[in-house]
């Protein structure tokens, strides 16, 4: 492809651009900028074409290191031109088309993301953020200062200001979610309580037997026993929950019967290979003698029931029903290296803490990790000279305090498990599954990060527990869960990765720069208990959908290894899959 003298002369300006010859720049300037101004007024109205074409120019010359071929750099501002130009006019037809009584809502800030919640409710939420939150937010939301003016009153920078309002609305933003979980499980409790009281009421009915289908005089014949013959009658107490024969017999051609006697209860069995009666085939013996009554606990259906268990496979997975965690500490934690600790136990207020720690752990560090953490400190002292090792040496440290931001994500869990029925009602629900957790922790302040750690955990999760069906209908059930789980870990690993100044300086697990680097993260043991109530649909025959709102409490283990759970012990599940029986 020929290149022209023009290309040749413009490729070699650019280059100068890029030593700073600001004499380069200024002729390069004069040279496209004629051709880039007719350019922008094609799509644009002149006033504007100037501000897109010196805005055009501005961000090509702050973005030479992308140019591929400085010869062809007319046309890339040429497109860069065209492309801000279309953008401008995209935004003026938006705003055009926006009635003047809704632009407030274009503000940020302004609508809240959550519900409602009481005012007092809420301004305890507020109280309850770190110190430095609870600052800022009042000052913005409240008094409506800017972020400038926040800087200048509370001795920080604007950056600050707005990263600590961020983190504050987030982390009111989970209080709001947790306030109205927790109603919605006081709401849901006396309505639990209401359905089982229900159908406690309703399992004392009767109900009755089908009609006998026979004619008139074959029935009297029957009902109506000589009088000579007719014993003395005598109640009959029926057993709860129980439809027996001897309770009520059916209408028949308009006339219903009903049955006191015992001796008569014996001719109505007696008589059934001549009926022909709609009962079920419930297998009892006759009574011994006509007098004695039936032994009526054999005829009950639940029996039949019981030859019929059967085990049912479940396939669930426990899903995040909302966003990740996220909090902040006003300290650092880390390993005590120099006394064999392999957690991170110790905790680092202040940068001159953190010094400390340095002169002591460093010999016992990882080489990387002992050097990153040598050039962050330089970095935080006023005057300094000679080595940080050097006792006799006088450091002034930066008073800004240390910080941690811990992000855990929502736990997840795949579980199969099995449930044998013990009755028509009670089921026992035992099964494995595999928990993965995932948490990164940010030391650092102000955007400059001085370590960014992320945790990755896997548990091996056991269930025992039981469920109660409270309501069946159709192909619709409602049931109750209570169990109690434990969490063997499995695996746990932590992988540091160090930034500085907003660019990654070294990353442990880059080998063209530093070997990498893992730590093994030793788990303890997790206990808990929950309850739940959950919603069932049959699909097919043998497959049911399944949908299991429940909470679950989490037994603290005291263990410096810091994960969802910990923060937050306390926690709304929403698990739903599939069930199998054979």
């Amino acid at each position: 492809m020929m290149v022209t003298p023009q290309e040749i002369e413009t490729a070699a300006l650019v280059e100068k651009c890029r030593q700073g010859d600001k004499e380069a720049l200024s002729l390069l300037y004069s040279s496209i900028y004629p051709g880039l101004l007719d350019t922008a007024r094609h799509y644009v109205d002149p006033d504007t074409a100037y501000d897109v074409v010196h805005d055009s120019i501005l961000m090509a010359v702050t973005s030479l290191d992308s140019l591929h071929d400085d010869s062809k750099f007319e046309a890339w501002v040429t497109r860069i031109v065209r492309n801000m130009s279309l953008n401008h006019i995209k935004h003026e037809k938006v705003i055009q088309t926006l009635p003047l009584e809704s632009l407030h809502d274009t503000i940020p800030d302004e609508k809240p993301d959550e519900p409602l919640v009481p005012l007092d409710v809420l301004m305890s939420m507020v109280g309850r953020l770190p110190n430095g939150y609870e600052q800022v937010f009042r000052l913005r939301t409240l008094a409506g200062l800017s972020h400038e003016e926040i800087s200048r009153r509370l001795g920080i920078s604007s950056s600050t200001s707005r990263s600590q309002f961020t983190h504050a609305r987030r982390l009111l933003k989970a209080m709001v979610r947790h306030y109205w979980a927790l109603a919605l499980l006081t709401l849901l409790a006396p309505l639990t309580y209401f359905l089982l009281d229900y159908h406690r009421d309703q399992r004392g009915t009767s109900r009755p037997l089908p009609s006998v289908r026979q004619d008139n005089k074959t029935l009297k014949s029957i009902l109506q026993p000589s009088p000579a013959t007719e014993p003395p009658h005598a109640p009959i107490v029926a057993e709860r929950d129980m439809a027996a024969p001897s309770a009520v017999i059916g209408q028949v051609d308009s006339v219903a019967v009903a049955v006191a006697d015992s001796s008569l209860i014996t001719q109505l069995l007696s008589a059934t290979t001549h009926l022909a009666l709609d009962l079920p085939s419930w297998n009892c013996a006759p009574p011994a003698a006509p007098s004695s009554m039936p032994d009526f606990k054999m005829m009950r259906p639940a029996d039949v029931k019981r030859q019929r268990k059967r085990f049912q496979l479940h396939l669930a997975y426990g899903g995040a029903p909302a966003a990740s965690a996220t909090t902040v500490d006003n300290f650092l934690s880390v390993i005590n290296f120099a006394t064999g600790g392999t957690q991170r136990s110790v905790r680092l207020y202040n940068w001159e803490d953190y010094a400390n720690y340095l002169k002591a752990n460093a010999a016992y560090m990882d080489t990387v990790e002992s050097k990153f953490m040598h050039q962050t400190i330089e970095q935080h002292t006023d005057t300094m000279s000679g080595d940080i090792s050097d006792k006799d040496e006088k450091i002034i440290y930066d008073n800004t305090p240390l910080s941690e931001v811990k992000h855990h994500e929502r736990p997840r869990t795949y579980m199969l498990s099995l449930s044998y029925p013990l009755n028509a009602r009670w089921s026992l629900v035992s099964g494995l599954g595999l928990t993965t957790m995932r948490s990164t922790f940010e030391s650092g302040d102000n955007g400059n990060h001085i370590a960014r750690r992320t945790q990755r955990l896997y548990y091996l999760t056991v269930p025992l527990g039981a469920s109660y069906n409270i309501w069946t209908h159709k192909r619709w059930s409602l049931y109750a869960t209570g169990s109690l789980r434990l969490d063997l870990p499995l695996r746990g690993r932590e992988t540091t990765r160090f930034v500085y100044t907003g660019t990654v300086e070294h990353a442990l697990g880059d080998s063209l720069v530093f070997p990498t680097t893992h730590a093994p993260v030793r788990a303890p043991w997790q206990w808990s208990v929950g309850a739940g109530l959950g919603v069932q649909y049959r699909l097919l025959p043998h497959v049911n959908a399944f949908f299991e709102p429940s909470f679950r409490y989490y037994i603290p283990t005291h263990s410096p290894v810091e994960n969802y759970r910990t923060d937050h012990p306390w926690d709304i599940a929403l698990p739903f899959g599939l069930r199998f029986t054979p």
